[in-house]
C-alpha cells in the first residue's frame, strides 16, 4: 500500500506539519509514507500531475480554509484518472463537513474529524486488514451500503509526548522555510467563532519535549 501525505500551502515558504504528524505518528506500521508539499500559487494541474506520477493507493490531504477549494478540484479529478485511490481528508476545514464532503464529492473515500493521529492510524491499519465495519474508528464518516456513516466521538490524545516528534528526519525540506512548533492543543476560552473552543481542556507537551525539538530546528 502506497501512502502520500499532501499538504497544499497558503505559500510557498510555509510547511504541513499536520502531514508531519501523521507520518511520525504512524511510521511505526507505515515507515513509507511519502510526504509532498505545494503551494496555492501552484496551477492545480501541476499538483493533479504529481501525485498522478506517484500512482498512491492511498492519499490523504490536509484540508484548511485557505486550500479546500483546490484539495476537491484535486481530488475530483484524481477520482477520474485513479477510480481505485482511496481518498482521506482531514483538518479544521473537512473535520465539520464530513457527511457534506462524502456527499457531494464522490471521489472522497473517508473524512477524519479532529485530531487525526489515532484515528489515520486506525484507518490505514483497517485498510490494511481488509476490515469493511469502521464504526469503531472515532471521528470517522466512511460509507457503508451506499449511506453516510459518522462515528462521532473523536478522540483527544491527553499525553501529548507519546505523539513522536515530526522533526526526527531529514530536515532539508525545511530550509528557508516557515516551520511551526506546537507546545499545546486545545484553548480555555469559548470564542463561537474559533474551531479550538471545541476542546474542553488544554493539553501541553512536556518542556523537555519542547526543547528537543527546537534543537533539532535550530
Amino acid at each position: 500500500m502506497k501512502i502520500v501525505l499532501v499538504s497544499i500551502n497558503a505559500k510557498y515558504i510555509h510547511s504541513g506539519l499536520a502531514i508531519r504528524y501523521l507520518a511520525s505518528y504512524c511510521a511505526g506500521d507505515f515507515p513509507h509514507i511519502e510526504l509532498k508539499e505545494f503551494h496555492i500559487n501552484e496551477p492545480v494541474e501541476t499538483i493533479i500531475a504529481e501525485i498522478y506520477r506517484l500512482r498512491p493507493t492511498v492519499v490523504g490531504f490536509s484540508c484548511y480554509i485557505w486550500n479546500i477549494e483546490y484539495v476537491l478540484k484535486v481530488v475530483d479529478t484524481l477520482g477520474q484518472l485513479l477510480p481505485d485511490l482511496v481518498v482521506i481528508l482531514g483538518g479544521p476545514e473537512a473535520s465539520f463537513s464530513g457527511e457534506e464532503l462524502l456527499v457531494q464529492h464522490p471521489a472522497v473515500s473517508y473524512v477524519i474529524a479532529g485530531e487525526g493521529e489515532e484515528a489515520f492510524r486506525a484507518l490505514l491499519q483497517a485498510l490494511t486488514a481488509g476490515k469493511e465495519d469502521l464504526g469503531y474508528i472515532p471521528g470517522l464518516y466512511w460509507r457503508k451500503n451506499g449511506e453516510v456513516r459518522c462515528n462521532g466521538g473523536y478522540q483527544e490524545i491527553q499525553d501529548l509526548d507519546t505523539i513522536p516528534s515530526p522533526y526526527v528526519k531529514e530536515l532539508d525540506d525545511l530550509e528557508h522555510k516557515l516551520v511551526y512548533l506546537e507546545t499545546s492543543r486545545g484553548c480555555p476560552y469559548r470564542c463561537s467563532y474559533c474551531l479550538s473552543s471545541i476542546s474542553r481542556q488544554v493539553r501541553f507537551f512536556s518542556l523537555d519535549r519542547v526543547k528537543a525539538d527546537m534543537k533539532r530546528l535550530i
